[in-house]
């Protein structure tokens, strides 16, 4: 199973290899009943569904969506199966066979007990997948606090009681490049009131011509010490 994602997409430089990481954690690692934390509007659940026995998502209550755009709330609310707060998981200890995060650590103003709280609920041998930005521009202000590099989270794994298995880097240097220009290029296109639509037809294919050369040099000058996310997989060990 796999979520496709445009050439013509503002974040396809980050989120082709994102998807594809997701896909294969879930087939390798997830199993079981999972926990979603910070699932929003539960964006991956195609790719990590065939591979388990249930999912359920857990997201802040709707007055406290951080991400304060029209009708996001009331989106999510129809999503999230469990209202709670990461940093005190509302769920037994070891409740979970897998839990998941993407894109959410750095939204957690104590991120060590959020990572406390995972290991506490993954039963033994259970496992973590979760990503979060190491360069990324700050977004769902004023909730965005921090920024992590894989020495980082192996640090909040082994104090949460977490073995890391595997931390990968998703798109470096030139990816980052390219996301800024296909980020102003969309801005471009969806900015001018009644031509938005005229303006949106002219920079699509410029987002793509980026896109694909921008991968071309990142595949290219590889770098993971300069990437735009770190994808971890960790394990709570037997006793």
């Amino acid at each position: 199973m796999s979520v496709p994602v445009s050439i013509f997409h503002r974040n396809w430089l980050e989120r082709r290899e994102h998807l594809r990481l997701i896909a294969a954690a879930a087939k390798a690692h997830a199993t079981g009943l999972t926990l979603d934390v910070g699932c929003g509007n539960r964006p991956y659940e195609a790719l990590l569904a065939p591979h388990v026995k249930g999912i359920i998502g857990l997201d802040l209550p709707p007055d406290q969506d951080i991400e304060r755009r029209p009708g996001t709330a009331a989106q999510r609310s129809q999503a999230v199966d469990v209202y709670g707060d990461a940093m005190q998981l509302p769920f037994a200890d070891e409740s979970f066979d897998t839990v998941v995060s993407f894109q959410v650590l750095e939204h957690v103003p104590e991120p060590q007990r959020m990572m406390g709280e995972i290991s506490r609920v993954l039963r033994a041998g259970g496992h973590l997948i979760l990503s979060t930005p190491q360069m990324w521009h700050v977004h769902e202000a004023p909730h965005d606090y921090y920024r992590f590099t894989r020495f980082g989270l192996a640090y909040l794994c082994r104090a949460g009681g977490l073995e890391i298995i595997a931390v990968q880097a998703i798109a470096g240097f030139w990816a980052r490049a390219g996301l800024k220009l296909t980020y102003g290029l969309d801005r471009i296109g969806r900015g001018l009131g009644r031509i938005s639509r005229l303006l949106s037809a002219v920079t699509l294919p410029f987002i793509a011509a980026v896109n694909l050369a921008f991968k071309l040099l990142d595949m290219l000058l590889a770098n993971e010490d300069d990437c735009v996310i770190n994808f971890l997989v960790a394990r709570k060990p037997q006793p």
